[in-house]
């Protein structure tokens, strides 16, 4: 058998609901990878929030499901009672490359600062914003590398022993 790991970008409320509904009966485990910035934002900015932070603007709150929301506080805790795994996945989701250096601290380690407030442990895991390789750089890796133990790309590919923890790959599937 070959082994996975299932994961979820961005906070999305439905994956919240797809975990709850799915994958807990099935005894799935999925890692989360969630913006602490973006969870505390009011529910009533989710549309605005998601079109201009996570879709960075390609798109704008109207061409939006109705139904489109962002995972509260109580959803991510829910979630990590659940015995899945939550990661950061930036404080804000901002592209990392060419950041200033104040603000990639925040982007990568305010956002396990934060998690670890709410959850009590501090996150393993950091999934890069947008995942692709101009949103990052060597100086945030090395920010990464200080302080989480994996990080993943979304870059497509298998992963295998000589991949390095901090360069995971993933495949997509889209629903």
């Amino acid at each position: 058998r070959m082994p996975y790991l299932l994961t979820f970008d961005d906070g999305f409320l439905s994956q919240a609901r797809i975990a709850k509904d799915i994958l807990d009966p099935l005894g799935i485990k999925g890692i989360f990878f969630v913006c602490p910035g973006l969870i505390d934002t009011p529910r009533e900015q989710d549309r605005e929030t998601i079109a201009i932070s996570i879709w960075d603007g390609a798109v704008t709150s109207n061409d939006l499901p109705d139904d489109i929301g962002l995972m509260s506080w109580s959803d991510v805790e829910v979630l990590s009672a659940s015995d899945h795994t939550i990661g950061s996945h930036g404080y804000t989701h901002r592209r990392l490359a060419g950041l200033s250096e104040n603000d990639l601290e925040q982007e990568v380690a305010g956002a396990g600062i934060r998690l670890a407030e709410r959850l009590g442990v501090p996150p393993d895991w950091f999934a890069y914003p947008f995942g692709n390789l101009p949103s990052v750089d060597q100086r945030a890796i090395d920010t990464i590398s200080g302080r989480y133990r994996f990080c993943c790309s979304g870059i497509r590919g298998l992963n295998s022993m000589k991949v390095h923890p901090l360069a995971l790959f993933r495949e997509q599937l889209g629903l």
